[in-house]
């Protein structure tokens, strides 16, 4: 089927098509792997390839409009029957959107994993040098996995890149969830030490700040409340990140902004994002914000318009507007989102009155121009944690969190209305069950 297929063909064929993310010349543009990764050209263009990998579609679009699709910021107002049974909280095994999601993060993983296999032999590479890119492949393959683990519960852990045809490596079984935010978390450490005292470098490439906000994100969904606030806290503190004035500019591709801590980045055309083809009422509007998440905004915050627009009662995502050009940038973390954690991690360790956790979100509440909230309207631990929930929707809507959130806060079922816990997990591709072999390969719960 197709996964296996990819698997196997990018085992063998290292695809470098031109993203402008290092300087690499048309001659490595399609190597084979055995060959690619001899010396430091081969080991840029490789890496060049890694970062290819995550202009996938499936990544940058698929996955972001999921994650929004199935909670309570968009519906399907299009003909897409896949969008649909998203929304509706029952896609089938068969789902495209569902099946390219899963083949274009182990695509992605089997191109880190090729690099990671081969990096102690290649030539003209310095120990820093390799140091670098063992843990920019790390924190990548660490970026797949928790998408992965997020979307589907456990799933199988490939450690190595898969090189040949044989069934031992081309079946192997689910890991459990535990074991692969183990296996996560193991990889963003190493990636921690190996970058120890770089500091930050730019929002596109993998760089000590990236690493110390996705070891945040992990320690958030783990309940590992000290470690979150203190990786969070971390990033705010010592890396020159602000919570920029100007909202709009942070979805402007043609502008850095300094709240960006890490993104995929669209150049030329050769590499593009459609989201916004699928998103705006200008488009082909398959997927449109709900008036929920329209309704939630005051009228004073600076977000409303910038994340919600309204075309005559047609509520759409505004925050991606490349449509004559496809190169809106993906977005995977940036400050804000630092704040809301250390927020969160600190009220859950137990309410104050006069906590940090207030002082973190009110730096959030304050850039919206809202007004800073007080224990006056968040009196108790639980309301203090609803306030927080709420100002994370807004504030990251339609950045791939809000599902997720429900999800691992125990509020999807309620929220959404869903009566089978069992659909808070999505189907594995039916084209991974019908060929992966192992035993262990089991399809989740009623699917």
């Amino acid at each position: 089927m197709k996964n296996i297929k990819n698997i196997i063909i990018y085992a063998l064929i290292i695809s470098l098509c031109s993203c402008e993310i290092l300087d690499v010349e048309p001659p490595y543009d399609r190597v084979l792997a055995e060959n690619a990764i001899s010396d430091k050209r081969g080991l840029d263009a490789a890496i060049n390839g890694v970062y290819d990998g995550m202009q996938s579609g499936a990544i940058v679009l698929d996955y972001l409009v999921i994650s929004d699709l199935a909670a309570d910021n968009l519906e399907a107002v299009g003909s897409k029957i896949d969008y649909i049974t998203i929304d509706d909280n029952d896609p089938f095994s068969t789902n495209i959107y569902v099946e390219a999601v899963w083949n274009a993060h182990y695509d992605v993983i089997n191109r880190a994993n090729n690099i990671l296999d081969n990096l102690a032999t290649v030539e003209g590479v310095s120990e820093a040098e390799a140091n670098r890119a063992e843990a920019e492949m790390r924190t990548i393959r660490a970026i797949c996995y928790f998408n992965l683990v997020r979307m589907y519960g456990g799933v199988p852990l490939r450690e190595t890149a898969v090189s040949g045809a044989s069934e031992g490596e081309i079946f192997i079984g689910r890991a459990s969830e535990n074991e692969t935010y183990s296996f996560i978390q193991n990889d963003l450490e190493v990636a921690e030490t190996l970058l120890a005292g770089a500091g930050r470098g730019n929002s596109v490439r993998v760089d000590e700040p990236t690493v110390k906000a996705l070891l945040a994100r992990l320690h958030l969904y783990k309940e590992n409340w000290a470690e979150a606030a203190s990786y969070a806290k971390s990033v705010i503190n010592n890396f020159g990140f602000e919570l920029v004035e100007d909202y709009a500019s942070i979805f402007d591709e043609t502008n850095s902004s300094n709240e960006i801590i890490f993104q995929i980045d669209f150049l030329n055309d050769d590499d593009v994002n459609t989201i916004a083809r699928w998103l705006l009422a200008s488009g082909r509007y398959e997927a449109a914000a709900t008036e929920s998440v329209y309704n939630l905004y005051d009228n004073q915050d600076i977000r409303a318009s910038v994340s919600v627009g309204n075309a005559g009662g047609d509520f759409f995502c505004n925050k991606y507007t490349g449509l004559q050009n496809d190169v809106d940038n993906l977005i995977v973390t940036r400050l804000s989102e630092m704040y809301l954690i250390t927020a969160e991690a600190i009220n859950e360790q137990g309410y104050a009155p006069d906590s940090e956790a207030f002082d973190f979100l009110n730096e959030v509440r304050d850039r919206a121009e809202l007004n800073s909230l007080s224990n006056l309207e968040a009196t108790s631990q639980a309301s203090l944690r609803e306030a927080i929930a709420e100002e994370r929707r807004k504030e990251l809507a339609f950045e791939g969190h809000r599902w997720h959130d429900l999800v691992r806060t125990n509020r999807a079922q309620t929220t959404l209305e869903i009566s089978n816990p069992n659909k808070l997990r999505f189907p594995i591709p039916q084209s991974e069950i019908d060929t992966n072999k192992h035993p262990d390969m089991l399809q989740n719960d009623d699917y």
